[in-house]
């Protein structure tokens, strides 16, 4: 009898751990998990192209002082003034993927893409 009460006492215990284990979800929750997943796929992504553009202003900066071109000097502080602009837009885009709000996330994405844009264009015209 005591081996019986004892087995349902774990059982009562294992059932309440497990409730409490298990987490509560919002009514909201697949929209909330599913802009999630997207915010965290375009940082991945994001952060991709940003290693890929420094290191590519980087070799462009390397290249400059190899050659000392006063014209190439030019065009890589066009290009790095670009690039800071980029930068500044991807730790605000980090930070509002962390935080709660769409319009803080849509701000962000839209400054960062804006800023991608003008980087690109940058580049186009300091390689042509």
């Amino acid at each position: 009898m005591k081996i019986a009460t004892s087995f349902a006492a774990l059982a009562v215990l294992t059932a309440g751990l497990t409730a409490a284990a298990t987490p509560v979800i919002a009514a909201d929750a697949p929209a909330q998990l599913a802009a999630g997943t997207e915010q965290d796929t375009y940082i991945d992504r994001a952060q991709r192209e940003m290693a890929e553009w420094k290191r590519k202003v980087a070799e462009f900066g390397r290249d400059v002082k190899r050659e000392g071109s006063e014209m190439k000097k030019d065009a890589s502080e066009k290009l790095s003034t670009a690039w800071d602009e980029v930068e500044e837009n991807w730790q605000e885009l980090k930070q509002a993927s962390r935080k709660a709000g769409d319009k803080s996330w849509e701000k962000a994405k839209e400054a960062y893409e804006a800023s991608k844009k003008k980087l690109q264009e940058t580049w186009n015209d300091v390689e042509s």
